[in-house]
């Protein structure tokens, strides 16, 4: 154990930025303010709550009535990441929109001393949630490490499943993917982590490879950042908790839940971004053929990894042709 004591703001950025040459990465150049595009600006109400799970408390957003469709974010960010989608599925008949926070970066209360943090736990977490909302079964959509906490839940309980949209997302003994491992260590050090959202705030740190820059194709607004970031980077609370969060990262846990797999009859459907430049595509054919009632669909085309940011209305569809099939 040891601390950091003369560690300048700048000095930390300067350090953040050094692996970005172990990449060969080249700064990007900056953007305009005026150019930056915000597919999730657009958003419709939604009723909110909070529910209690083990260690934690969870805000939930729900919309609509119907086929309930639990949506699932990621690690450093939260469930505004999901706003572009729930926006072109507003109007949409016979659906019950599902947005939890998880306590992973943009959630807006500290998880406790006593939750349970990594993929089991926090698959766990969405049991309760499903639970506490008295659902039978849900449809789910998820991506990034939200796809490696939701394997973990149908890897233990596939009975809540009624279907599952995979976008890109953490699989295999890719957890987490190879392109950021070199980026979490630091990251367990709170000015790194300081240096991290100071960059996060300005155009040219959102471009850059070691924030958006290979998750998202299209420039974000500062605005919609810190929505989909939450208190990530002005909250201590939150910063813990995903380092708490991080250091239960287990590649070996996620590699057994594909053993579950065959236990998974609900419709599986895998729709990988065209331009993911984070999660290996061949995962979305290995991911396919896991699950006996897999398939890959049509790809997310002009969309880095965070396809429900670059190209919400694609995602939407992908849903529905899953509910086709739920329904079927």
């Amino acid at each position: 154990m040891f601390t950091i004591s003369l560690l300048t703001a700048s000095a930390a950025t300067d350090t953040l930025l050094l692996p970005l040459r172990a990449f060969g990465a080249s700064m990007p150049p900056p953007d305009e303010a005026s150019t930056a595009v915000s597919s999730v600006e657009a958003r419709v109400e939604m009723r909110e709550h909070w529910v209690p799970v083990e260690g934690a408390q969870v805000r939930i957003r729900r919309r609509g009535s119907g086929l309930p469709v639990l949506f699932v974010h990621g690690s450093f960010v939260g469930g505004h990441l999901w706003d572009g989608v729930i926006t072109e599925l507003a109007d949409d008949e016979g659906l019950e929109l599902v947005v939890p926070d998880l306590p992973i970066g943009g959630h807006l209360r500290a998880a406790g001393p006593a939750a349970d943090l990594s993929y089991a736990g926090l698959a766990a977490m969405l049991a309760s949630i499903i639970d506490a909302l008295q659902l039978p079964e849900v449809v789910i959509v998820a991506n990034d490490s939200g796809g490696a906490i939701t394997q973990h839940l149908l890897a233990t309980e596939p009975h809540r499943c009624a279907g599952l949209l995979l976008l890109s997302t953490d699989a295999f003994d890719k957890v987490p993917p190879e392109y950021f491992r070199f980026i979490l260590p630091p990251l367990q050090l709170p000015p790194f982590f300081w240096a991290a959202g100071k960059l996060v705030r300005t155009n040219f740190g959102r471009r850059l490879p070691i924030t958006f820059g290979h998750l998202v194709k299209r420039p974000m607004s500062k605005s919609e950042a810190e929505r989909v970031m939450g208190p990530l980077w002005s909250a201590k609370y939150a910063r813990r908790d995903v380092r708490r969060a991080m250091k239960r990262l287990d590649p070996a846990s996620t590699m057994q839940t594909v053993r579950a797999f065959d236990g998974v009859s609900a419709p599986v459907d895998i729709a990988w971004s065209a331009d993911d430049r984070i999660f290996p595509p061949e995962h979305a054919d290995r991911l396919a053929a896991a699950f006996p009632n897999g398939r890959r669909v049509d790809d997310i085309t002009d969309s880095g990894s965070f396809a429900p940011l670059d190209q919400p209305g694609q995602v939407a569809e992908r849903l529905r042709q899953l509910v086709e099939r739920v329904n079927s």
